[in-house]
């Protein structure tokens, strides 16, 4: 994550299905940090959408994601399923892919 970014959602971390803290984004995009270790599956998931959530890589390898979205508030969380896993997730805003 870089330095100069701005922090819309702190580094987070757990091992169970979390609600990360709501945000709304400054820009119409945002910037997702995120990975897991174990032997779960673990996906990132918006609270207010029915639709498929997205899987994060496990293993120890960093996924990194752009949304874009409208200027709205934003309500993910994170699911665990399939056994154990230690997550992390970061969001800063814009596209700040490295």
């Amino acid at each position: 994550m870089p330095d100069d970014a701005r922090v819309l959602v702190p580094e987070t971390a757990d091992g169970e299905d979390r609600h990360l803290p709501d945000f709304t984004p400054d820009q119409d995009v945002y910037t997702i940090y995120a990975s897991c270790t174990g032997r779960g599956e673990v996906a990132i998931a918006d609270q207010d959408d029915e639709g498929s959530p997205h899987p994060v890589a496990c293993d120890g390898v960093r996924t990194v994601g752009t949304v874009h979205t409208e200027r709205t508030p934003q309500r993910l969380m994170v699911q665990v399923s399939g056994g154990a896993a230690q997550w992390r997730v970061a969001i800063v805003s814009g596209d700040q892919q490295p």
